[in-house]
């Protein structure tokens, strides 16, 4: 097939997040759908299953076409992973499916609970996720921005909320609450 008849129909997905699904729903590839895996061009690493973002392990799968263009634009690009690195990677992707819903677990277990915490603050959360590792909050009107340092990075493995209140004696240290009744003080 040539590539004139690909170009206004084809999808590329970023798949880092298929095994960190929550309530009991199972990650759908768009490729798996009938007429879509010709036209779907898929990349994922092991950067957010197996947390080694540093680690730049990850692939393409296409369409020969694409995956042949693929593969000609990264070797004149970038070098390869080292090899242990590439070892390392063979024996991930051969982990056990208990390594897969113990890992769905954990996250569905921080997600539960910062929604919980955010929840607690006054924050409306009109999405409870269902997979990956963020959560949309919309702030309460009762809060000022300059209350939210700007920065409010969510994730599972750590709340980093900068409200002006919680940096500690030294710039870079910061002092986080341990319980919701600490962080309503905190902020009012």
């Amino acid at each position: 097939m040539h590539c004139s008849s690909y170009v206004r129909r084809i999808v590329c997905l970023l798949q880092v997040y298929e095994h960190i699904t929550y309530d009991n729903i199972k990650h759908i590839s768009l490729a798996s759908l009938p007429g879509m895996q010709e036209r779907t061009i898929i990349t994922s690493s092991l950067s957010k299953t197996f947390s080694v973002t540093g680690w730049r392990v990850g692939w393409a799968i296409a369409p020969a076409f694409f995956a042949s263009a693929i593969r000609n634009i990264h070797v004149k690009i970038t070098d390869c992973a080292p090899v242990p690195f590439q070892e390392a990677a063979l024996t991930a992707l051969r982990s056990p499916p208990e390594y897969f819903e113990n890992l769905r677990r954990e996250y569905e277990s921080k997600r539960d609970y910062i929604v919980h915490v955010i929840a607690g603050l006054g924050f409306q959360i009109k999405f409870k996720p269902r997979g990956a590792l963020f959560l949309f909050a919309e702030l309460p009107e009762n809060y000022l921005l300059s209350d939210v340092s700007a920065l409010f990075t969510l994730s599972f493995f750590l709340v980093i909320s900068l409200f002006g209140k919680l940096i500690g004696p030294r710039p870079c240290e910061m002092m986080l609450p341990r319980r919701i009744e600490e962080l309503k003080v905190l902020r009012s």
